[in-house]
Formats: structure tokens, C-alpha cells, sequence
């Protein structure tokens, strides 16, 4: 058996956190109903454990193996659909770009905070432009404002 130290580094990160193993259940559960898969992985705490190896960039390494089943399990969430009509609608880059940037979670405390439903109503009556535009134009009032400030200094 190899030593740890012998390993590459993705593999000795998913040793350390014992997934090895897990990936080696994973298959051998792929031989059951995809339904009794996701009951069963609920019961194990496995969905949170999809989350955790997300966040580590581990998922990528996961998805190579079970992408199919992950389509198939999304299918039978109901999920497929929500997420091919966010792909059309050009709102799944969106989402993973505002992942990236850390605003996920400030959409989602706007949406706590109904403010969410506002900025939507806004954007359909076309006012959401009007204040980037209002704003804008402030924005450029104060910088004049500074500009002139520092010029009479």
C-alpha cells in the first residue's frame, strides 16, 4: 500500500477525509434505485457531504464519475427542468458568477428581507435603469464635486 506521502496531492486530500472509501460505496450503490440512493444518502448525511466537497473543489472529481446519475437523480427532483430553463434564460452563469464573487448569500438575505420581489418589479416596469442611471449621474456629480473641491485647494 502506498504511503501517504507517495500519493498526489487531490488523492491524499480525498484519503484524509476518508472519501476514498466513500467514492468505492458510492459505486456499489450505483446497482440500487436511484430513489433508495438519494434516501439513503439523506439518512447518511451525504448530501451535506456533496456540499463539503464542493466547497473543497472536490465535486469535480466526483462529477466525472457520476455525472449521468447526478442528471438522472436531478430528473427525478423535478430539478432538470429549473435548471435547462436557468441555462436558457442565461441565469446559471449568473449564479455561478455571483458564487464566485460572494453575493449568493447577499441575494439570499434580500430575498429573506423581501427585497428580492422588489428589484424584480423594478427591472420589469423598466425602472431598474432609471436608478443605475440616477445613480450613475449622482456618482458623477460627486466626483465633480470632488474634483472641484480639489481644485480650489
Amino acid at each position: 500500500m502506498e504511503t501517504p506521502e507517495a500519493l498526489p496531492k487531490s488523492e491524499k486530500g480525498l484519503q484524509l477525509l476518508g472519501l476514498l472509501e466513500l467514492l468505492e460505496l458510492l459505486q456499489l450503490l450505483e446497482l440500487l434505485e436511484l430513489l433508495e440512493l438519494l434516501e439513503l444518502l439523506q439518512l447518511l448525511g451525504l448530501l451535506e457531504l456533496l456540499e463539503l466537497l464542493q466547497l473543497l473543489g472536490l465535486l469535480e472529481l466526483l462529477e466525472l464519475q457520476g455525472l449521468l446519475e447526478l442528471l438522472e437523480l436531478l430528473q427525478l427532483l423535478g430539478l432538470l427542468e429549473l435548471l435547462e430553463l436557468l441555462q436558457l434564460l442565461g441565469l446559471l452563469e449568473l449564479l455561478e458568477l455571483l458564487q464566485l464573487l460572494g453575493l449568493l448569500e447577499l441575494l439570499e438575505l434580500l430575498q429573506l428581507l423581501g427585497l428580492l420581489e422588489l428589484l424584480e418589479l423594478l427591472q420589469l416596469l423598466g425602472l431598474l435603469e432609471l436608478l443605475e442611471l440616477l445613480e450613475l449621474l449622482e456618482l458623477l456629480e460627486l466626483l465633480q464635486l470632488l474634483r472641484l473641491g480639489i481644485g480650489t485647494a
